[in-house]
């Protein structure tokens, strides 16, 4: 997710690695395989800002040059009225796998 007034078309590698980002989670984590397809790629994100909640995201990327990361079935619900817009990535980079303790 990236804001609205400055959306590519799709994130490519070179976008990816030199944007500032906001991440849902501490980072390095283990069990979120998106991060892990990133490293994949050579991809080291800059995590500008770390946030507990996806919801926090589009926010936080609103008006600024950052990158978000959320899963796609939140995206909808949570940019309603936000300036963002959801941008795919020139290359998958894994799945979100969501547990429940």
């Amino acid at each position: 997710m990236v804001s609205a007034d400055r959306a590519p078309a799709v994130l490519g590698r070179e976008e990816l690695a030199h944007r500032p980002w906001v991440l849902p989670c501490r980072h390095p984590s283990p069990v979120f395989s998106p991060l892990n397809g990133l490293h994949a790629e050579g991809i080291e994100p800059h995590a500008e800002i770390v946030t507990e909640s996806f919801l926090a995201i589009p926010h936080l990327v609103a008006g600024s040059d950052r990158i978000g990361l959320m899963p796609e079935r939140v995206v909808v619900p949570a940019v309603s009225g936000q300036p963002v817009t959801a941008v795919r990535t020139a290359f998958e980079i894994g799945h979100l796998v969501e547990s429940l303790w």
